[in-house]
């Protein structure tokens, strides 16, 4: 049975089908009880009557019921409509490991994190007395952030310790039955299979082990451990032949192949019994080599599996004791997220471009600025529930930070142009500095200097902490652009100073994390793209890129970067010049910002040209929406909501949704109609298109990565776009309008460049692909300018008093812009050159624009469609949010290489 778009089971509307999950197809719904997305899981009809699948199927849903961890998809209910049945579960986002891997071998610092969450998972069920059994990488989900979720609990059992035995469906004889194979279970299944479950004996939690060996084996190498063509072959492999234990890297920590081999014996009670075993084994809980040994491990495969197996004669006995003392030793304590929020606390105030919320050495306290009684700072103690104010009336203070006793807040008043310092329990500030710029991030080290930056052109500055002369530390070098040196941190021990160089003024894409030694007085790159970098004592390095925090390992005895960096965090408050609000206290705590949901709800209108409102797209308000775009048919319209593009279609049937995970923008469609491109605006940056029927979610490619905004395509596959380019002088006033042939990315051809902001505040191609409308700030204001979209030509301006947004009519023959709140059209004619007449009004728009144009379209027939405030409006304040215990989840997704 097949669920269409719009069909509705009680309280549930189905949006699409994510695809096959164990005994049922998967589909998208929204929950409009409780106003969210969730994953029906359907029984098909012809199964509901088949008394052993129905079995499975309550089975899924009480144990799923039975689970609740973070890394295991929970489940919110169970829908019975009629004939139909459906699990309602958590919507988990992101692709599975099978798409991942079959992208190619994973990278040990990538597959490690994975592969321990996945062992958490399966040591909670275990745990709760339940096996999972049907463990694989199409069954566990890698969202965008890094985190995993293992989902199928259709096969699992309960009695970990009871024998399976008899004749029940779910016992392995049983699944190589026509009637198995023929639903497309049993090939996927057979070659994660444990012997002794392929044999129909009983099972127990080394199934498990077995499975988990299997998964990352194939993470490592890229293909399965054991591989067939056919059902019995697999299950032959299973049972008589091992993995080509030589596809494994050579160079790998000797403790991976040793755990992949003790996994995947095919005798369980040669088997490692306890998956919590193996997670520590990964994590090096184990590890007894010496440097000489680890040496020797990488010479050959024969010397490689020779210390292991010496290894795990060590190992083994290690585990044993280990598993005797689990009982007693305490384990490390699990993450606690808290946001700090009360009615009477003071109100967090975000400011432009410093930090706005620090935490001292020792976790006890925040600090942060706010809006309350003309500005000032406030401080919140963690074992106390309300926050009370330190200063009052200092409107511009901002970059809080702590002394490393915690006994003091210094802070920038960018009024007074002053750094100054106070007791955090309270008193008078103490002015440290005078004739201070703007700061730009600030550290106080154990031997009494503070290190900090300002806006400008300046390196960083060393003060005592009593105040007195600056010393300057380091110097830009401009001749690689260098505009700053900024957000620096000083390492524990004050060695050294993470720091962030300013590459081009305005854009923090562009800067780099590098590191001052303060002994050599030199300085090096650590991070090639990043900013405001923090040491965790994990053994990290925390910094942001975009609105996302990322975490790389590093020594710092060597003072050296190791692997490749992970993203661990999304959704914190970043800044235009590369502030990002977050702090990392000695304990392991994490404090940021989260920042406010400003988007407004709206709902788009259609709208005459006499400004008359002729209905809506859609009756619902929505959320964040903005980049607005009928098709050519004019049935449909493309539009972002919520950093993820959907299309509307005119009729009212149910939206599709092209992309998931946030970041897209700026949609067009292709001439036929058949595809929507798409910008995604968070890295890798570039345009791909997505088929706009929702049929494929892997999107083409057709730019090298970049900086666009796209603009039109035309009828002769080339692309045109805006490029913001921020490496000229006047870097924050400067974009581009350049075009290539689809098939031809690399080939970029300039439109229009010049050192002005031209196209970001509107630019449209005309319907005959022959004229480019676009805005350009070149005589001082916006104004409307019209050229040729191909070859040369000199600019013509259309509007005689300020224009943004142009957008042309589907015959050419008119071109709209707004003149202000004005709709204003202008018509054209076309011979050797380009003809117009003055500019008309049409109707004062009472319509929302946007950020980023465009906010308003033109359907064939003529209307307009435009965003309008919805009645209601929705908006939350930004939220402070402390993780306790955050160093350990760090040792957990960022694994040492």
């Amino acid at each position: 049975m097949t669920l269409a778009p719009g069909t509705r089971l009680g309280p549930y509307e189905v949006f699409g089908k994510l695809g096959e999950g164990g005994m049922g197809a998967v589909y998208r719904a929204r929950d409009n009880r409780l106003d969210r997305d969730v994953a029906l899981k359907i029984l098909p009809e012809s199964l509901a009557s088949d008394p052993d699948r129905l079995m499975r199927f309550e089975r899924e849903a009480k144990t799923l019921a039975a689970l609740n961890h973070p890394h295991i998809a929970q489940i919110h209910g169970v829908e019975d409509s009629g004939t139909t049945r459906a699990l309602v579960m958590e919507l988990v986002e992101g692709e599975d490991l099978a798409q991942r891997i079959a992208r190619g071998v994973m990278p040990l610092d990538e597959a490690l994190p994975i592969a321990r969450q996945i062992a958490e998972a399966l040591e909670a069920a275990h745990d709760a007395d339940i096996i999972h059994r049907d463990l694989k990488p199409a069954n566990i989900k890698v969202r965008p952030d890094g985190a995993v979720k293992v989902l199928d609990f259709g096969l699992a059992k309960a009695g970990v310790a009871g024998a399976a035995g008899g004749n029940e469906l779910l016992n392995s004889p049983t699944m190589t039955s026509p009637a198995v194979t023929m639903h497309g279970v049993i090939l996927g299944t057979a070659a994660y299979m444990a012997p002794e479950q392929a044999k129909g004996k009983p099972v127990d939690r080394r199934a498990d082990v077995w499975a988990f060996g299997c998964v990352l084996y194939e993470m490592l190498t890229g293909k399965r451990a054991f591989g067939g063509d056919a059902v019995t072959e697999t299950l032959g492999a299973v049972l008589h032949t091992e993995p080509d234990w030589s596809a494994l890297d050579p160079h790998l920590p000797a403790r991976i192949p040793m755990v992949l081999q003790r996994c995947l014996q095919k005798d369980p009670r040669e088997r490692i019994h306890d998956i919590a075993d193996v997670r520590l084994a990964l994590a090096g809980a184990f590890d007894v080599e010496s440097t000489s040994t680890r040496a020797t491990a990488a010479r050959s495969p024969w010397t490689y599996t020779m210390v292991a197996a010496a290894g795990l004669l060590i190992g083994g006995l290690l585990v044993g004791v280990a598993a005797r003392m689990r009982s007693s030793a305490p384990a490390p304590a699990d993450p606690v997220r808290v946001v700090l929020t009360t009615p009477d606390d003071p109100a967090l105030r975000i400011t432009p471009n410093a930090s706005d919320v620090a935490i001292s050495r020792d976790g006890s306290r925040i600090a942060y600025v706010t809006s309350a009684a003309g500005g000032g700072l406030a401080a919140r103690a963690l074992n106390q529930l309300q926050s009370a104010s330190l200063l009052q009336g200092y409107e511009g203070s901002v970059t809080p930070f702590f002394s490393p006793d915690g006994a003091w807040v210094a802070f920038n008043d960018v009024v007074g142009q002053t750094m100054e310092k106070m007791p955090i329990e309270g008193g008078p500030a103490i002015r440290l500095l005078n004739r201070v710029g703007l700061v730009r991030g600030a550290s106080w080290a154990e031997d009494g200097t503070i290190v900090f930056g300002e806006m400008g052109p300046g390196g960083l500055l060393e003060l005592p902490e009593v105040g007195g002369q600056t010393r300057t530390l380091t110097t830009p070098d401009q001749t690689r652009g260098e505009v700053g040196h900024r957000w620096p941190q000083i390492l524990p021990g004050s060695r050294a100073v993470l720091f962030t160089r300013v590459i081009g003024e305005g854009d923090a894409s562009r800067s780099e994390i590098a590191l001052f030694d303060r002994q050599t007085n030199k300085q090096r790159l650590l991070i090639p793209v990043g900013t405001n970098a923090q040491y965790s004592p994990s053994g990290h390095l925390v910094y942001g890129v975009n609105n996302t925090l990322r975490a790389v390992v590093f020594d710092l005895a060597t003072l050296q970067v190791r692997g490749n960096p992970v993203a661990v965090l999304e959704g914190v408050v970043s800044k235009p010049e590369g502030g990002v609000d977050f702090n990392i206290s000695s304990n392991g705590s994490l404090v940021y910002v989260v920042p406010p949901t400003a988007a407004q709800r709206v709902k788009l209108v259609w709208v005459s040209r006499t400004g008359r409102e002729e209905g809506m797209l859609v009756a619902e308000d929505l959320n964040g929406l903005h980049h607005l775009r009928v098709s050519p048919d004019g049935r449909r319209v493309a539009l972002v909501v919520s950093s993820d593009v959907w299309v509307y279609d005119v009729s009212g049937t149910p939206p599709i949704r092209l992309t998931t995970g946030g970041g897209y923008l700026s949609p067009i469609w292709t001439a036929d109609g058949r595809r929507v491109v798409v910008e995604n605006s968070t890295p890798p940056m570039g345009l791909s298109a997505i088929a706009a029927d929702g049929s494929d979610q892997k999107p083409v490619a057709i730019s090298a990565p970049g900086h666009f905004h796209p603009i039109a395509l035309s009828q002769d596959g080339r692309v045109f776009a805006v490029e913001v380019d921020r490496r000229r002088s006047n870097a924050a006033a400067s974009s581009d309008i350049v075009s290539w042939l689809i098939d031809k990315p690399d080939a970029r051809e300039a439109v229009v460049d010049a050192p002005f902001r031209e196209g970001v505040e509107g630019a449209s191609l005309s319907p005959d692909g022959r004229w480019l409308a676009y805005a350009s700030n070149r005589t001082g204001q916006m104004e409307l300018w019209v050229r040729p979209a191909v070859g040369s030509g000199v600019p013509v301006r259309v509007s005689p008093n300020g224009g943004t947004e142009p957008v042309w009519s589907r015959r050419g023959d008119e071109l709209y812009y707004l003149e202000g709140r004005r709709m204003m059209a202008v018509a054209v004619s076309f011979g050797s050159t380009f003809g117009f007449k003055p500019a008309t009004f049409l109707f004062e728009s009472r319509y929302l624009t946007t950020d980023q144009p465009p906010s308003y379209d033109v359907a064939p027939d003529g209307r307009f469609l435009m965003i309008k405030p919805a009645a209601t409006q929705s908006r939350t304040a930004p939220q402070i949010v402390v993780v306790l215990n955050w160093s350990e989840e760090l040792r957990r997704r960022v694994a040492s290489p």
